[in-house]
């Protein structure tokens, strides 16, 4: 399973974008690029493995790994734990992503666990290995 997530639209705080698989497409909301910084930045552009994650604050998601980012911290990766989760609004991410249904007139995202628990679900009917690839506008 391949994922591509378009980064499209920056916006004070944040950037919305699309994630799509096939004929599925989720709304998408993380934090602005500030170079990588840790609980502050999106991830960069690339290629990312999704792996199961179950940590003390998120459980039950999916973890990118690869680049800078590893699900634990490491010493040659400055992020960690960057996961999908449920969230309205930029500000309620520390380098995540969220995913929604649809978007409203201020950029937040609707209905996002709802969208989350359709994502996990379509991941988890998919055979390993799971992909994401990041691509598109940084704002």
């Amino acid at each position: 399973m391949i994922l591509q997530l378009s980064r499209m639209l920056p916006m004070e705080g944040g950037i919305l974008g699309i994630l799509s698989w096939r004929d599925r497409r989720w709304w998408t909301l993380e934090r602005e690029w500030k170079h990588n910084r840790s609980f502050v930045s999106c991830v960069p552009y690339g290629w990312y493995e999704l792996r199961p994650h179950d940590g003390a604050k998120y459980q039950n998601t999916y973890a990118l790994v690869g680049d800078t980012v590893s699900d634990d911290p490491e010493p040659e990766k400055p992020r960690s734990s960057c996961v999908f989760h449920a969230a309205n609004y930029a500000s309620e991410l520390s380098g995540c992503i969220s995913v929604g249904l649809s978007v409203n007139a201020f950029g937040a995202l609707q209905n996002s666990q709802d969208a989350l628990d359709d994502l996990l679900a379509t991941i988890a009917t998919q055979d390993p290995p799971l992909r994401l690839n990041i691509g598109g506008a940084r704002g």
